[in-house]
């Protein structure tokens, strides 16, 4: 296969499936950070949905481009408030126990 048949393969297969994780009010936090770290252990794409009411404080591309720096992914497509992080096979060995850079106190 081709290099964007492959990137439309994958895409398609992601529109199907429902989110593995849900951003909720407290926005991203270190568990939903590691969560995603660990669903980049078996998959390259990661489907997220942010929740209307963690959007009180931040923009939903904000915290969608927060999230991708604090995993070392790159978003590659945001609908609504769900967006797909993509990571490299070659950067996703290993358990991540990355902190959320950018938490904030509450």
């Amino acid at each position: 296969m081709r290099k964007n048949e492959t990137r439309k393969a994958s895409r398609n297969k992601k529109d199907s499936q429902k989110p593995v994780v849900i951003i909720g009010k407290k926005g991203p936090t270190d568990f939903s950070i590691n969560e995603i770290s660990k669903t980049f252990n078996r998959s390259k794409l990661v489907k997220v949905k942010i929740l209307k009411t963690a959007l009180v404080n931040a923009d939903k591309k904000d915290i969608a481009q927060r999230v991708a720096d604090a995993t070392d992914s790159k978003m590659v497509e945001m609908r609504g408030h769900t967006f797909v992080l993509f990571k490299s096979k070659k950067n996703r060995k290993g358990i991540y126990n990355t902190p959320l850079k950018y938490s904030e106190e509450r």
